[in-house]
């Protein structure tokens, strides 16, 4: 899941935003799961789903679930 180098990520960075459905997912898998971020990961499983990955759609619906339960976790909090 790791990257070898700066390089190959880069590279991996092009094919996704060319379209290809596996680079995106990879880095999505990379941001989740590696970097806990899940922005990043919700931008590259963004274009897997809006080429019709099943999977990928599955998965931008958890990344969103998991992001507007953080923002209401947060604006509870604040509140207090």
């Amino acid at each position: 899941m790791r990257f070898r180098s700066t390089a190959e990520q880069r590279q991996t960075e092009r094919r996704a935003l060319a379209g290809n459905v596996e680079a995106a997912k990879r880095l999505a898998d990379y941001y989740f799961f590696i970097k806990y971020d899940l922005v990043a990961a919700k931008r590259w499983i963004s274009i897997a789903a809006a080429r019709g990955d099943k999977d990928a759609k599955a998965s931008l619906r958890s990344i969103n679930e998991i992001l507007a339960e953080q923002n209401d976790s947060r604006k509870r909090t604040k509140n207090q």
